[in-house]
């Protein structure tokens, strides 16, 4: 299933699912099939402004370690991570608007996928479907499981299936 996602959808990750725990392994997955074909997965240039400044916490040692490693991460996976910066940066102060922007504004072109573990934007995402004033592409929220695998949300109809990535 993963790789049909890489295939139909252009693939976006949350700043929340750059810190989860198990994004390691999901990047570790992802990698070989986005090679593979030549393409991207897509973080707005706003979830790594987040990732810095929740890096500087003095307050929250435990944030701060989760954004500085996840700010590796960007690193280590840049050959299929692409950081975007583009007009939609100036929507709202969290990425949280650049995704509904975005979203909006090219689902009318593309599936889209967005990986997050915010249950509030997933669902405000999958949303979007739901428009009957402007028809578009199928537009996805996804999230990473604690196996490191894409997988539905608990408040999905098909509430406990995993997609198999393996």
């Amino acid at each position: 299933m993963l790789e049909q996602y890489v295939d139909e959808y252009k693939i976006f990750i949350d700043t929340c699912s750059v810190m989860f725990d198990k994004i390691e392994d999901f990047l570790f997955i992802l990698m070989p099939i986005v090679e593979k074909k030549g393409l991207h997965i897509f973080v707005p240039y706003k979830c790594q402004m987040e990732l810095e400044k929740h890096s500087k916490n003095k307050s929250d040692l435990e944030l701060s370690s989760k954004a500085r490693k996840g700010l590796r991460l960007l690193e280590k996976y840049a050959a299929i991570i692409s950081i975007r910066e583009d007009k939609w940066e100036s929507c709202g102060s969290f990425a949280d608007n650049v995704f509904k922007t975005v979203f909006t504004m090219h689902r009318d072109k593309y599936n889209l996928l967005l990986i997050t573990q915010d249950n509030n934007l997933a669902k405000e995402i999958k949303d979007l479907n739901k428009s009957k004033a402007i028809k578009g592409y199928k537009v996805e929220a996804k999230r990473i499981n604690k196996y490191g695998f894409l997988s539905h949300y608990d408040w999905e109809e098909n509430t406990g299936i995993t997609i198999n990535v393996g």
